[in-house]
Order: C-alpha cells, then sequence, then structure tokens
C-alpha cells in the first residue's frame, strides 16, 4: 500500500537504487555495452571546433574527472563537455520518446571513478530506463522525441546518483530537480548548431541536480503528476503507464 501511495518520481526512485546487476537481462546488459561504445566513438570523433571547445576553457583545471584528449575538471563540467561533442555529430541513440543514452552515459563516465565495470553498466541502464520512461510519457506532445529536453537531464541524473550512491529518497529529489530544471529543446536547436550545446547543458545540470541531493537539497517529488505537473503541462494525452513495469519491461 505504501507503494501504491508513492509518487511517480519515488517509485523511479525506488527502482533506480535497487536495481542489481543480475536483475538486467543479457540482452539489455548487452545493448548498454554497444550504447557505450557508440557514444565513446562519437565523443573521439567529435570535430575539432564546437561549443565544447568554450566550454573546457571555462571549465575547472582540477577535478577528478578526466577529460578526452587529456586534462581533468568536475564530474558535471566533464560530464557536459563529453554530451556536447557526442552531440555535436548528430547520431545519437534514440528510445522511444528520447535520446537518454548521452546523458546516461556521459554522466557514467564522468562519476563512475573507483567503480567496476559492472557497475558502471547498471547505472547507464537506470539511466536509460528512467529517463525513457520520462520521454514515452510524453510521446503525445509538442515537445515529443528529441526535443524532450528532460529526458537528457533526468537521465544524467539518474546515472549520477546511482554512481554517488544516492538513497531513494535523495534519488528521488535529484530526479525531480532534474524534472524541474529542464524545458523542451525547440526542433530549429535540434536540427542546428544549438544541439550540441542544449545536451550538454542539460547533462551537466543532471550531474549537479544528484550533487545537490546528496548534500540534502530536495525538491517537488509529485512534479510529474501534480496538477499542472510535466505530464499535464507537456502532453496532449499524458501515458503514465510508460512508468510501469519497471525492472519486466525494458
Amino acid at each position: 500500500s505504501e507503494f501504491l501511495m508513492a509518487t511517480i518520481v519515488e517509485r523511479l526512485a525506488e527502482f533506480a537504487v535497487g536495481l542489481e546487476d543480475k536483475d538486467i537481462p543479457t540482452t539489455v546488459r548487452e545493448r548498454v555495452r554497444l550504447q557505450v561504445v557508440h557514444i565513446a566513438g562519437l565523443i573521439d570523433q567529435a570535430p575539432e571546433g564546437g561549443p565544447w571547445v568554450g566550454m573546457r576553457k571555462l571549465a575547472s583545471k582540477r577535478g577528478a574527472a578526466a577529460l578526452k584528449g587529456g586534462g581533468t575538471t568536475s564530474a558535471a563540467a566533464a560530464a557536459g563537455i563529453h554530451a556536447a561533442m557526442a552531440a555535436g555529430t548528430d547520431r545519437l541513440d534514440h528510445l522511444l520518446g528520447g535520446s537518454p543514452g548521452v546523458g546516461a552515459v556521459c554522466a557514467g563516465f564522468a562519476t563512475a571513478k573507483g567503480q567496476s565495470l559492472g557497475s558502471l553498466l547498471t547505472a547507464i541502464a537506470v539511466g536509460n530506463e528512467v529517463g525513457g520512461r520520462i520521454g514515452a510519457a510524453l510521446l503525445f506532445g509538442s515537445s515529443h522525441g528529441g526535443c524532450a529536453g528532460w529526458v537528457p537531464r533526468v537521465a544524467a541524473a539518474a546515472t549520477a546518483g546511482r554512481l554517488l550512491g544516492l538513497s531513494a529518497q535523495q534519488m528521488g529529489h535529484a530526479l525531480s530537480m532534474a524534472i524541474v530544471s529542464a524545458g523542451p529543446i525547440p526542433r530549429a536547436v535540434l536540427a542546428g548548431e544549438g544541439r550540441a550545446h542544449a545536451f550538454g547543458a542539460a547533462t551537466t545540470g543532471g550531474v549537479t541536480d544528484a550533487r545537490l541531493a546528496a548534500s540534502g537539497v530536495t525538491g517537488q517529488l509529485d512534479v510529474l503528476e501534480a496538477a499542472g505537473g510535466l505530464l499535464e503541462a507537456e502532453s496532449w494525452i499524458p501515458l503514465p503507464h510508460a512508468f510501469s513495469g519497471l525492472g519486466n519491461a525494458w
């Protein structure tokens, strides 16, 4: 009964922190591995010029997260820089309702120091599941698909939160802050030069949301289903069923 009374965000958070490596089907884990290779390849093939150049100049030169090409910076900055590089070529992976992979993988790269490969893959799977379901629930809206800027930010928050060891309560607040702080990406931006910055900023924000939650900052846990919440505001026909089947439907 307590689970039934929980908000959608709280149910997503419980799944995000409770998922065990052994619960992930082999086919899903293999897709996550391929996703990691794909995003890493996009980062490696990013052209020399792009918004990530300026992002790197402004980023702190001190931090635990390694940058492609050498150097280190903060986890949030590294996640955003690499996400911008990956998004620059417009070849991101796409799940029903959005592109969670760039947020999940780049946040994972930035926050996985000292973690095992298995832990990283599980955290990325969590980001895909949570972020992807946000996008699927908004499928019948004006900002569906790649325009759903909530997807990469929530995916990044979920993956980073998992690797940072957030509790279910903290994870819920991280996800709610990511939802509140994100927004739609205009189609003109998605098809143009602004795409890299949009995905980079969303991913940086998601990692920051996870760290804020770890520090005790709280968000609005009913932000999805509340009157005037995200589902009502951003979808003509909300699909709350997208949040069912956690751990069974992938």
